[in-house]
């Protein structure tokens, strides 16, 4: 795609992607991800490929906040190829493949919750200290 990006403008792709950086312009929001495939129902697979793309959205179409659209945070992306767009990663000079965002969607925050392992047909709240035979507790 980077040598001969003109075969590929304004066609469609599928991707998706770690933001590493989200920013808000005076033409729209541009954030910048860590290139990464999906599968057939749109979830990134597990594995990045080292590349970085840039995703636009013009002001006319939102914004995508900063706040919410932070570092990290996972999304998938249709977007119509542009053309590559120079620009640098820390100190190195970087040819970002550049799209503009047709539809985006931001995957839920991972929690850290742990899963819960008490009987699975029972509320968690139903264990206690109230729970069996004896004096003091109350049969449910």
């Amino acid at each position: 795609m980077q040598l001969r990006p003109d075969l590929y403008r304004a066609k469609l792709f599928i991707f998706g992607g770690t933001i590493a950086s989200a920013r808000a312009t005076v033409a729209g929001s541009l954030v910048e991800l860590a290139f990464s495939s999906v599968n057939s129902r749109g979830a990134l697979q597990d594995s990045l490929s080292g590349t970085r793309v840039l995703v636009f959205m013009p002001k006319e179409q939102g914004l995508l906040d900063p706040v919410i659209f932070a570092k990290g945070r996972k999304v998938t992306v249709a977007g119509a190829f542009d053309g590559v767009q120079m620009g640098r990663i820390e100190e190195m000079d970087y040819a970002y493949p550049f799209f503009r965002i047709r539809e985006l969607y931001l995957w839920p925050r991972e929690t850290d919750r742990p899963p819960d392992y008490y009987y699975p047909y029972y509320p968690s709240f139903w264990w206690g200290p109230s729970w069996g035979i004896g004096i003091g507790t109350i049969w449910r």
